[in-house]
């Protein structure tokens, strides 16, 4: 499941991009988990694990969407932010924290989804590289790409299997 944060203190506006998300992924037959957020200090402080895509309002009046993005790449480098402004100026300032988009107000469903096309497109290999494990104590984020193969792994040579086929150690007499 994908999920996505709306960081915008226009109600009219979180709104409007929520409908957005979920016709967007209705339209697909996907599931997605939309977190909402008034202003940047409540998303940052109550940020979801394991989000995929920030849409974050540029002008806000507590703070500000650069200044929240600033803040949140201090501990996640990981999740795509998508700036949403009505000041398209202030656009190359999200440069600065690495965001994946820019989309500027009014809002249109035909744009937007022409927006998150490209952003989903980016999302997807990320998903596909990782493995949530778990139980009821702990969940666990793999990331597959950084997992070695284990006849990489010095103390795993399968030439030299002991008495279970799981259990290998190198250099073990035959």
């Amino acid at each position: 499941m994908i999920q996505i944060a709306i960081v915008e203190d226009a109600a009219s506006d979180r709104k409007k991009l929520q409908d957005f998300v979920e016709r967007f992924f209705g339209e697909r037959g996907q599931t997605v988990k939309i977190f909402l957020f008034s202003d940047g200090t409540e998303f940052l402080d109550d940020y979801p694990s394991l989000l995929d895509i920030a849409f974050l309002d540029i002008e806000m009046k507590q703070v500000d969407g650069i200044r929240t993005a600033c803040m949140l790449r201090e501990w996640d480098r990981r999740v795509l932010l998508a700036f949403v402004t009505n000041m398209a100026h202030l656009a190359l300032e999200g440069y600065a924290v690495d965001a994946a988009d820019f989309i500027v107000k009014p809002l249109d469903y035909g744009g937007f989804s022409a927006h998150m096309d490209m952003l989903m497109a980016s999302v997807l290999p990320k998903r596909l590289g990782n493995l949530l494990v778990g139980n009821k104590n702990i969940t666990a984020l793999l990331i597959i790409n950084q997992i070695s193969p284990l006849n990489r792994i010095p103390c795993c040579n399968r030439q030299q299997a002991y008495p279970h086929p799981w259990i290998f150690q190198s250099g073990a007499a035959g």
